[in-house]
């Protein structure tokens, strides 16, 4: 038992120290399932309250129903965020917002079930 517990002691300092140095705090991402863009709309103010608290950088949302692109942009202003994209406006899309440009490289729908 004793050796079980050093072992995994040791293969968490091994791996704590094998972490790259390059990687600091500063970047802020929430993802966040929006279960259909906060309930149906219900608490979009609450959530758009919360978000603009927590100043993050980045936004990933899912299930980012009952709004379009420019509804998107409206949205995410609401905390501070002046880019937002979308993957697509149908099925169950996903979402970008962001307080810096995002450059869409390439957007892939085909094959994908939602």
């Amino acid at each position: 038992m004793r050796a079980a517990s050093l072992f995994c002691i040791l293969c968490l300092c091994a791996c704590r120290s094998l972490a790259p140095a390059s990687l600091s705090p500063g970047l802020e991402l929430v993802n966040w399932n929006t279960y259909h863009l906060f309930d149906h709309q219900v608490h979009t103010d609450s959530a758009a309250a919360w978000l603009a608290a927590e100043q993050p950088a980045m936004v990933a949302l899912q299930e980012v129903l009952h709004v379009d692109s420019a509804g998107l942009a409206k949205l995410a202003a609401k905390w501070g965020h002046p880019y937002a994209v979308m993957h697509k406006e149908s099925g169950y899309p996903v979402a970008l917002t962001s307080s810096a440009p995002i450059e869409v490289v390439e957007r892939r729908v085909a094959g994908f079930h939602h």
